[in-house]
């Protein structure tokens, strides 16, 4: 899967965005509710609070509902910028829920469900491939989306292969230009055996994170 490719696809779908008319609202809201406060011995003005109230509380469901996702949003958006930035790029995307990257669907390179394990041992061909000229080739990221739950869901055997073929990807990936992003919901170390949990180099933490899991990406950090 090609960066051309990719952008097209995340132009269909917009990446959700705080944008201007949401900041330009609030800032309207506050300034028509402190001057209601202020007025609230006025006839009509307690009345026309309680509207303006229903309103803000109508509209800000709606940012919720666009804004309330959170690992799935920021890998979308690692997308954007790196199609941006690299003028040749490839993807393989592994997308276990099908559903938050269904638009990806029908493009070489894209695994859903049951293919995941395909997807994951095409790639790795691939880079064994290019491990085997000893020289980097054009960029080409791994997008994992739910590791963990796609881990969870198959038999030990062929877990512990998937998992040894993640951890030989971070560990010697980057020096030949294929990279991880990993998304899941706990970044348990028993889903990244011999320590390959620590090779990522970047991590992002999103939510409210218990002290077990700021402990499994912090501890070392």
């Amino acid at each position: 899967m090609n960066r051309t490719a990719i952008w097209n696809r995340l132009m269909k779908r917009e990446i959700p965005r705080f944008d201007l008319d949401r900041v330009y609202y609030f800032d309207e809201y506050n300034k028509a509710h402190n001057y209601g406060e202020q007025n609230i011995t006025i006839p009509g003005v307690r009345d026309l609070l309680m509207k303006l109230e229903a309103a803000r509380n109508v509209y800000t469901r709606d940012i919720e509902a666009m804004t309330g996702t959170g690992k799935t949003v920021a890998t979308k958006v690692f997308l954007k910028k790196i199609v941006q930035n690299l003028p040749k790029v490839n993807f393989t995307i592994l997308d276990y829920k099908q559903i938050d990257f269904a638009s990806f669907a029908g493009l070489p390179g894209y695994y859903g469900y049951d293919d995941c394990v395909k997807g994951l041992r095409d790639y790795y061909a691939n880079f064994k491939a290019q491990q085997a000229t000893k020289e980097p080739g054009v960029p080409h990221y791994l997008i994992v989306d739910e590791w963990a739950a796609f881990i969870l869901a198959q038999e030990k055997k062929l877990a512990e292969e998937l998992k040894a073929k993640l951890g030989e990807l971070l560990m010697l990936g980057r020096g030949f230009n294929y990279h991880v992003i990993c998304g899941l919901e706990r970044a348990d170390a028993e889903h990244f055996p011999h320590g390959a949990r620590d090779q990522f180099h970047a991590v992002l933490a999103l939510g409210n994170l218990s002290k077990e899991g700021k402990n499994m990406l912090f501890s070392r950090r």
